[in-house]
């Protein structure tokens, strides 16, 4: 006859197998379902973005066209000969920098978040940096301003590039975007 406490401590174990069992499998469900959902949230997020996409690609092609004519408007003025009068230079800057910053405001509803980053640091960082140094300093440092701007402007239209071009198989027709002139060699 075997004694009481084997058969109990048997049972317990059963029991104990039974329970981990149970709350393994409950463990391996849920994961799997959480696995599922995000997958699925994450497939509604992209096909929602291609979808606001799609409906805002005229909007965001008139931002950029917009975006290269103001880097032209700015070039422009880089260029041409503003006198010695440091008060009108600095008038001159200050229309610039605000134009610029503008822009950001402008930008901000349409633009893709790559475009928006390109264009912010190519405002941020090399523009206006540019034009300040060039704040008194003569056609020179204009020059180099407006050498330092062509080089953001590329960085810029290249991210307009792509996110025009993104999954869009059939993009409707649009006019070559602005560019800026190419400096003097």
């Amino acid at each position: 006859m075997t004694p009481i406490w084997v058969t109990l401590v048997v049972g317990g174990m059963g029991f104990l197998s039974t329970l981990g069992g149970v709350a393994l499998t409950q463990w391996a469900s849920t994961r799997r379902e959480n696995a599922t959902r995000a997958a699925a949230a994450e497939q509604q997020r992209r096909a929602e973005r291609l979808a606001r996409r799609a409906l805002t690609y005229d909007a965001r092609k008139a931002a950029y066209v917009q975006v290269l004519a103001v880097y032209r408007e700015v070039d422009e003025e880089l260029a041409a000969d503003w006198g010695t009068d440091p008060e009108e230079e600095r008038t001159r800057i200050r229309a610039l920098s605000a134009r610029l910053d503008d822009l950001l405001d402008e930008l901000s509803m349409y633009a893709s978040p790559e475009v928006g980053m390109a264009v912010a640091k190519a405002n941020l960082e090399t523009i206006m940096f540019a034009i300040k140094d060039s704040w008194g300093a003569g056609a020179d440092a204009r020059a180099s301003a407006r050498s330092q701007l062509q080089k953001a402007v590329r960085l810029v239209r290249s991210a307009i590039r792509a996110d025009l071009d993104f999954n869009d198989p059939d993009p409707p027709e649009a006019p070559r975007p602005v560019t800026l002139d190419r400096p003097p060699r």
